[in-house]
């Protein structure tokens, strides 16, 4: 993540929060990271804020689940949800990193409902929202827990969820099993700071979009843009592929996927009212609905969710892929080659010369 100029905010629980029980929930963060602390949110602020972030907030309370923060006030929280949110909308976070799934674990599950209304409302502030699961526990039930609180995580955010389990010990931890000692939140907050560094693509927009363009530059900037969302959606689905879980919503089971289909999954579950749902594939030019599959599978290795993604894509722009490879460009910002040769039979499979 470039957090040059970015405005940062941790939502959290006891694992964020920047003191003791009655310390208030929200803190701007105005120290440095060569401080002890006990809770890796709160280093991972200072990391962000030395990393020349332009703000960081932490909003954060000891129990904070993301059931019971929509009950306060409460025995944990005192504010009300609506007076967290207003203020950290004044915030104008550009970033937004949740951080929640202990107490959730402890409960035994997270509310998928309850997490997806903390997503949006930080998602209507403008930002970019992502979420880091749970770390391990000293108790093998919990850690267990923390499993299916990953699940319900990674249904809700999809490719922008972060597993903090390979990155945490069981050693250097309180004498409850879960909270940290100083010495061991540290290398957890710091190989929190790389892991999002590395994934979080900066929103900053480029001086030069303030530009004044006539017709002809619309077009243009319009391609261009939709060949850098193309490019930023493979950077942030693509690459190394790590361990993801995605909960079967029929069976229940929590099922081991890379990034990319579990990210697909949710979004396909999320939003079954996609604009392509219901529409028979004969409703389609086959030729186009063809080209569309063949580049969403650049991004999943399932066809059913390929051709969904496709569809819903042709039905707001029945154009939409030939306007890519008008710009000689596929779904990843790679050049096009020539000719389509499925076949290798040397002929043009999908006549592109005469589209």
């Amino acid at each position: 993540m470039n957090v040059n100029g970015e405005r940062v905010l941790i939502f959290g629980d006891s694992l964020s929060h920047h003191g003791a029980d009655d310390a208030p929930e929200i803190w701007d963060v105005n120290t440095g990271s060569n401080r002890a602390s006990s809770a890796p949110g709160d280093i991972l602020a200072s990391l962000l804020l030395e990393a020349g972030a332009k703000a960081v907030r932490i909003d954060a309370n000891v129990g904070r689940s993301a059931k019971n923060f929509w009950t306060a006030p409460n025995r944990r929280q005192t504010h009300t949800a609506a007076e967290l949110l207003a203020s950290d909308k004044a915030f104008r976070p550009t970033k937004v990193i949740i951080m929640l799934g202990t107490n959730d674990a402890d409960a035994g599950s997270m509310d998928g409902p309850s997490i997806a209304r903390i997503r949006d409302a930080y998602q209507a502030m403008g930002a970019e929202v992502w979420a880091v699961g749970p770390p391990v526990f000293a108790s093998p039930q919990l850690t267990t827990n923390a499993v299916l609180v990953y699940g319900t995580l990674a249904q809700a955010f999809g490719g922008r969820t972060i597993d903090a389990r390979p990155m945490s010990t069981t050693t250097g931890r309180a004498g409850d099993g879960v909270h940290f000692q100083p010495a061991a939140a540290r290398p957890f907050a710091t190989q929190l700071a790389a892991k999002l560094t590395e994934n979080i693509m900066a929103t900053t927009k480029p001086a030069w979009t303030n530009v004044a363009v006539g017709a002809g530059g619309v077009l243009v900037l319009g391609l261009l843009g939709l060949w850098i969302y193309r490019r930023a959606q493979r950077n942030m689905l693509g690459g190394e592929r790590v361990p993801a879980y995605f909960v079967d919503p029929n069976s229940g089971d929590v099922i081991e996927v890379d990034q990319q289909t579990a990210f697909f999954r949710a979004q396909r579950e999320r939003l079954p009212g996609g604009k392509g749902d219901g529409r028979p594939d004969s409703a389609f030019d086959p030729k186009e609905l063809a080209r569309g599959i063949k580049v969403e599978l650049e991004h999943t290795r399932d066809r059913e969710i390929a051709k969904e993604i496709a569809k819903d894509h042709l039905t707001e722009d029945g154009s939409y892929y030939l306007k890519l490879k008008a710009i000689h460009l596929d779904g990843n910002g790679r050049a096009y080659h020539r000719q389509d040769d499925d076949d290798n039979d040397g002929a043009d499979d999908d006549d592109d010369a005469e589209d």
